[in-house]
């Protein structure tokens, strides 16, 4: 895999890496990149309630030099966003697809253009999309769900078990649930692929083994 230089992918390349503190400064990092582009150390110190050494080694664990360096780059990258004209639906799934290959990549190499296919067809199609991503691969799920809402679909990154099973329970007929998972034969994983076949559910399962 080549060099990863957004912070969405080192992120993703750096998951299983990740301490439970560092997860939670890469979460809020996630959802609120135009903030932090903007905050001193000292405010988003206070905000986590974790200490300047513990955001300084996140940094560095990624590849930055320091907080100023990943404020910089989530600007830049912020700017670039802001650039990106797309003008249908079709295009935008094209966007996303090629956006996302790298910070994708332990996931797509494993689906056929066919696949492909259906999902970004079941996706176009969808009233609302619900992303589940079991153990680490929860940040591509949060980064999967991210970028649709901002090319304009409705889209939501669930985060608990629980509020998986209620979700599902109330899903309706044109709303898509789409599965992240390393490894498919999880007993987590086949109890919720049992329980959305029950009530039928439309679901797409992503695995890697």
């Amino acid at each position: 895999m080549g060099e990863l230089t957004t912070f969405n992918s080192k992120i993703y390349q750096y998951s299983d890496k990740l301490t439970a503190n560092e997860e939670g400064i890469a979460h809020y990092i996630l959802t609120h990149p135009k903030d932090v582009s903007r905050m001193r150390i000292e405010e988003l110190e206070n905000k986590l309630y974790v200490s300047k050494s513990s955001i300084v080694r996140f940094c560095k664990k990624l590849g930055y030099t320091g907080f100023i360096e990943l404020k910089n780059s989530l600007k830049s990258e912020l700017i670039e966003s802001e650039d990106v004209s797309i003008n249908t639906t079709f295009q935008h799934l094209e966007y996303l697809i090629n956006d996302y290959k790298i910070l994708l990549n332990r996931f797509l190499k494993f689906i056929d253009e066919n696949d492909i296919e259906m999902l970004t067809n079941e996706i176009k199609k969808s009233g609302y999309i619900y992303i589940y991503g079991f153990d680490h691969a929860f940040l591509s799920a949060q980064e999967f769900a991210l970028r649709l809402k901002r090319l304009g679909f409705k889209a939501e990154a669930i985060t608990q078990k629980q509020t998986l099973r209620t979700v599902i329970g109330n899903m309706e007929s044109d709303e898509l649930l789409i599965l992240l998972t390393h490894e498919c034969k999880n007993s987590d994983v086949m109890d919720i692929v049992i329980f959305t076949n029950k009530l039928n559910i439309n679901t797409f399962l992503i695995s890697v083994y």
